[in-house]
């Protein structure tokens, strides 16, 4: 009788134990239909939003062995964008992969969102960027009040008058304000911050009658906070 010898890969199988996930480096993956687009993305990358942790929290639907959610408050074009600063662009060190309307959405997203340290990203990003216009609609429809004295001289002094992108940013009841205090600044000639360096009466009085007292009061107590931090460097 000849005994019959188990091959190597049979005492691998028989002597092996099951492998246990790994606590650290196990990910679970995660779906998401944006308009007609579906991502399956790292779940992980999520859990730092309070929106998500509650997202996650309840009843999704089941395709596979991923779990499927349906953000409707976006779309897939600016879904993109929000992934690629997200997953990409912390590890470049360049902030110019994005047009100035990208950047809004991902301030939008990370905002409405609340990915809080990403959202500070964001900030540090656009306050970098040479668009005034950026800028100056993310101070006044974000409420980062240290954008508005930079941005809106930056859009007085430049040279190019106000286009459509800069309507499409600002939405048109600031374009308005923006074009009509330009226009009252610059009737003096030279740029703004050679021409009001002494008159700074004069410049907050415009701000007062175009902008309201309400958007003029946040530009000073921006500009004070700034002097007072330069002051202390």
């Amino acid at each position: 009788m000849t005994a019959t010898i188990p091959s190597r890969g049979l005492l691998i199988m028989l002597t092996s134990t099951v492998p246990v996930p790994d606590a650290e480096f196990y990910l679970s993956f995660v779906d998401f239909e944006v308009g007609q687009s579906l991502f399956r993305l790292p779940k992980y990358h999520f859990e730092q939003s309070s929106f998500f942790q509650y997202l996650f929290s309840g009843p999704s639907d089941w395709f596979g062995t991923s779990p499927r959610y349906t953000l409707t408050d976006t779309t897939d074009e600016e879904f993109r964008y929000f992934l690629r600063f997200l997953l990409y662009l912390p590890h470049q060190s360049t902030t110019s992969t994005f047009s100035a309307s990208a950047w809004l959405s991902i301030m939008r997203l990370t905002t409405i969102w609340g990915f809080d340290a990403l959202r500070a990203d964001v900030i540090a990003h656009i306050r970098r960027h040479e668009d005034s216009a950026l800028r100056l609609a993310v101070g006044t429809q974000y409420g980062v009040k240290d954008l508005l004295p930079g941005a809106l001289d930056d859009l007085v002094d430049r040279d190019r008058p106000l286009d459509v992108t800069d309507h499409e940013l600002l939405g048109s009841q600031t374009f308005v304000n923006v074009v009509t205090y330009r226009e009252k600044c610059r009737r003096h000639g030279g740029k703004i911050r050679d021409t009001f360096r002494h008159v700074e009466r004069i410049r907050h009085g415009y701000l007062e009658s175009v902008f309201g007292p309400t958007f003029a009061k946040e530009v000073r107590d921006a500009e004070k906070a700034t002097h007072s931090a330069l002051s202390r460097a």
